[in-house]
């Protein structure tokens, strides 16, 4: 007895709509990253150092050696506590930002969620 597959035809996907929006702190994050990766790319340099040595031992069989912390984790690590400290002034620019951005994203899902349902 041979058996059928059993899958079943995927219906065609639909428009997958509009970008969500972003909060503050992204907005904040994409803004400082540039200062922040300029500011510790000597940290990024003992890192890749770091690195390298790590995948030598590995080859060399040493597996017990604990991960080192990423530089992009290391940045994002510095940025909130930044981010933390900050208060609700310094913050507010990109709480505005992030209030435009909803708004946005609440105009163009209901453009979308029009279209939708004018084409079914």
């Amino acid at each position: 007895m041979t058996k059928k597959s059993s899958k079943k035809k995927r219906s065609k996907k639909t428009k997958k709509g509009p970008k969500r929006p972003r909060n503050s702190w992204i907005f904040f994050s994409v803004e400082m990253r540039p200062e922040y990766s300029e500011r510790y790319s000597s940290f990024k340099d003992e890192m890749d150092e770091e690195y390298r040595e790590y995948r030598r031992l590995l080859k060399e069989g040493e597996q017990d050696l604990e991960k080192k912390l990423a530089f992009n984790a290391y940045l994002l690590q510095e940025m909130g506590k930044v981010w933390q400290r900050m208060s609700e002034s310094e913050k507010q620019p990109y709480i505005d930002m992030a209030s435009e951005d909803k708004d946005r994203y609440v105009i163009e899902k209901a453009k979308f969620n029009d279209e939708s349902s004018d084409s079914e």
